[in-house]
């Protein structure tokens, strides 16, 4: 480069398409053919063309054109071409399928080429090359038909009677030209819309998994796959509605320190299956009210200590069938009255038993037995028998001092008093809450174009491909039979078409088979390539460069076009 100091002198200006977007020194060069300058790829192949620096209007070597897009820029070394650097992209589109051995410009990419050659693969003929999400045509091209497609709906709700549900929210994708800024690559994107009355924020992988943030800044966070959210410090979370979880495996929930529950109303607990609560040091249960214990069978064990069950007022219990207390020892002590009622009742003691009283009154209303093998009654004063008759048979001994003594008091085991219970040692029950219930509030869903397949604000429950489908749809022109598609595909992935011993080329119109069949073309002859067929045929009026032209067949089976006035360009 000659030595013009800080200066560019002569400048070369030129218009290109880019060839190659793979820098080795991956730099953001592009190696692009200047129209003039390189001639066709039969004059100078694209690995012999220059690389060309990209300038933005904010540096960002990471923003590299797409193979075959048209750009402008110049050669710092003047006429020798050789240093070309390139100032912008021209917006352009492609109408008909890539061939740079006929065209003479261009190349098949041989590597990813739907992201690498974005805008001249066989999707976007006839499309401008801003993207459909900016457009907002073809939608149901884009993410929304698979987003629409892959919502989860009608998700069960804890609690009531099952049939409480709720369902993700449908896309909120309503954008308006130009208002849709849209960064994408390949399928993933982020778009922030201000289409007024529907802005958003949009972040889109291709595999489903998505953040949307709609107008109403509901916000939905959808992963397709696991999901990993890792704090290495506090998390603060605030609700001020309602909170739903539903989980349709297990649940693992760890905490290695302490754990707070507050609760402001009630809660219920539903378990469907067992139900286990394992404490490793006291476990305390409080109300401040009534606890109500039920089950089949209740079982209660003190396995270590004991158990003390204590009422303030009046213990209860109540067996429908029997009643049993088992212990080596068995006290039970009433401070003032005991009573115990039976339609039999049978005390036995299989050494000795002993009664006493201060008065003590035994009755029988019907007959009255006491026997045993020897029956000692003594008094310390009197010994009264009474009976309107009295019956002593076989020997009666009387007055002569062998009457045996019954037993002293000190002889008489005594009862022992009985022990109270323990009382329950645990803080005061909270508070009653004094807040009214909460009630729910409706979940806020979003309302784009595929909210009407859900009635949306129209009501019309649509199907989500008629909804996006006649959402801004412009015709395109032209279109490619699916013949030409899948050849075209099989050369942008570098692979060769299956088509015999013919190549793409043999079928299309070119300008020679117009030569050979009507002679050199002139102005008033435009060749018509066969990616037309299947929406023109011949006899058809079509408008061409503003004015009035016909489409008409040759005997080889192509097509060409000629005005019905003046001259086409």
């Amino acid at each position: 480069m000659n030595d013009y100091g800080l200066g560019i002198k002569d400048p070369l200006w030129f218009v290109g398409v880019i060839e190659n977007n793979d820098d080795p020194r991956k730099e953001g060069r592009v190696q692009v053919r200047a129209f003039g300058i390189h001639g066709t790829n039969k004059d100078v192949e694209t690995e012999d063309l220059p690389w060309a620096i990209c300038i933005h209007g904010g540096y960002d070597v990471n923003i590299v054109p797409k193979t075959n897009s048209w750009v402008f820029g110049f050669f710092m070394d003047g006429r020798g071409a050789q240093q070309p650097m390139i100032l912008g992209v021209i917006p352009s589109q492609m109408t008909k399928v890539m061939d740079p051995e006929v065209d003479g410009w261009g190349a098949l990419p041989t590597n990813n080429g739907r992201v690498s050659a974005e805008g001249s693969d066989p999707e976007s003929f006839g499309q401008p090359q801003n993207h459909r999400l900016t457009r907002a045509e073809y939608v149901q091209e884009t993410y929304v038909l698979q987003q629409e497609t892959m919502r989860t709906k009608e998700v069960r709700m804890a609690g009531g009677d099952g049939t409480r549900t709720w369902s993700e929210p449908p896309s909120a994708y309503n954008a308006s030209y130009p208002s849709n800024r849209v960064i994408h690559c390949g399928d993933n994107s982020i778009e922030i819309d201000s289409t007024e009355g529907a802005e958003r924020i949009m972040i889109w992988h291709k595999s489903g998994s998505f953040l949307q943030v709609d107008t109403a800044g509901t916000k939905c966070d959808k992963s397709v796959s696991d999901k990993y959210e890792i704090n290495d410090r506090n998390q603060h979370v605030s609700v001020s509605g309602m909170s739903t979880v539903t989980i349709m495996g297990n649940s693992y929930v760890y905490v290695e320190g302490n754990k707070i529950e507050e609760i402001g109303g009630d809660l219920q607990q539903l378990v469907h299956g067992n139900y286990m609560l394992s404490v490793g040091q006291q476990a305390t249960m409080q109300a401040g009210n009534q606890v109500q214990i039920r089950g089949a069978d209740v079982k209660m064990e003190a396995n270590v200590g004991t158990m003390s069950i204590k009422a303030e007022k009046e213990l209860q219990t109540e067996a429908g069938i029997g009643w049993y207390a088992k212990a080596p020892f068995i006290w039970s002590e009433a401070t003032t009255n005991m009573n115990i009622k039976a339609n039999n009742m049978n005390l036995f003691a299989t050494t000795e038993m002993n009664i006493k009283s201060a008065d003590l009154n035994i009755i029988g209303t019907g007959t009255a037995d006491m026997r045993g093998g020897v029956l000692t009654l003594g008094s310390d004063n009197e010994l009264h028998i009474r009976g309107t008759t009295v019956n002593i048979d076989d020997n009666v001994n009387m007055a002569n001092g062998d009457a045996a003594t019954a037993h002293a008091d000190g002889d008489i085991a005594t009862s022992e008093p009985s022990k109270g219970a323990t009382s329950v040692e645990a803080p005061e029950p909270v508070a009653v809450g004094t807040s009214i219930a909460p009630q729910d509030l409706d979940s806020v869903g979003s309302d784009g174009i595929a909210s009407q397949d859900d009635g949306g604000a129209d009501g019309s429950n649509q199907p989500t491909v008629t909804v996006l489908a006649a959402f801004t749809q412009p015709e395109r022109i032209p279109t490619i039979t699916e013949e030409e598609k899948a050849q075209a595909l099989a050369q942008q992935d570098g692979s060769q078409p299956d088509n015999g011993d013919e190549t793409v080329d043999d079928d299309e119109w070119t300008i020679e088979d117009h030569k050979a069949a009507f002679g050199p073309p002139d102005a008033n002859d435009i060749v018509f390539n066969d990616v037309y067929e299947g929406k023109y045929q011949a006899g058809d009026i079509v408008q061409w460069d503003g004015k009035d032209a016909i489409i008409e067949d040759s005997e080889d089976g192509g097509y060409y076009i000629r005005p019905l006035s003046g001259t086409l360009t």
